[in-house]
């Protein structure tokens, strides 16, 4: 017969395999809102350089602001990028460290080439501004952008959500590596929690410089 404890372990199992499945659901909505105010989802992230990373990340825009988690295996964030228009953080919870630099800085540590805030929107979302000079586009036969190129690095679409331009697969490559994101889910313009691109941490992490930060990691 099933006891007090052995049922409420199975409970958190069970807990922890729905929350998986829930975050694992392909899904993107069959209409693009044409204004975005904020997106967010999961993505699963493999890059291949000096250093080998393989990972699910929770991802939410807002604006001028965005936010990155990299998920450990249960979910909890092993890592977040806090990301702001003069400047951003890489921060390591478990730790209570963080780095601060810009937004091009901190995604060259993660993703192994530098992407201001907007790049980092347009490769999620597919939707390219045509002030992003610094890009040249190929695209297909229904004037999708499949692909593109600065100077030596390089991102291809290689899947689009169903009857969508939204990106699901994108592969991407650079002089030092190579990846892949995987949009698992994706939605627009849901409400924002007032807290979620909250600095308070400063007051209580301790500075680290960069070299510190990537040993934590």
């Amino acid at each position: 017969m099933l006891n007090w404890s052995s049922f409420k372990k199975y409970l958190f199992i069970l807990l922890i395999f729905l929350a998986g499945f829930n975050q694992n659901c392909h899904y993107a909505p069959k209409i693009i809102p044409t204004s975005i105010e904020s997106f967010e989802g999961y993505a699963r992230i493999n890059i291949k350089n000096s250093q080998i990373l393989k990972s699910k990340i929770a991802f939410l825009f807002f604006r001028e602001k965005g936010r990155i988690d990299i998920l450990t295996p249960f979910g909890n964030a092993k890592a977040q990028i806090l990301i702001f228009s003069n400047i951003s953080y890489l921060i390591i919870p478990e730790k209570k460290v963080y780095w601060e630099g810009s937004t091009q800085e901190i995604m060259k540590v993660f993703l192994g080439f530098d992407l201001d805030l907007m790049e980092i929107k347009a490769l999620l979302t597919g939707k390219w501004e045509e002030d992003l000079k610094r890009w040249e586009f190929f695209r297909n036969r229904e004037n999708k952008i499949i692909g593109g190129r600065r100077e030596n690095v390089f991102f291809e679409i290689k899947e689009f959500f169903k009857d969508t331009a939204l990106p699901k697969i994108i592969n991407f490559s650079y002089p030092e590596g190579y990846g892949k994101i995987k949009m698992l889910k994706i939605k627009f313009n849901q409400s924002i929690k007032s807290d979620v691109f909250s600095k308070s941490f400063v007051k209580y992490y301790q500075k680290k410089t960069l070299d510190e930060i990537i040993e934590m990691l």
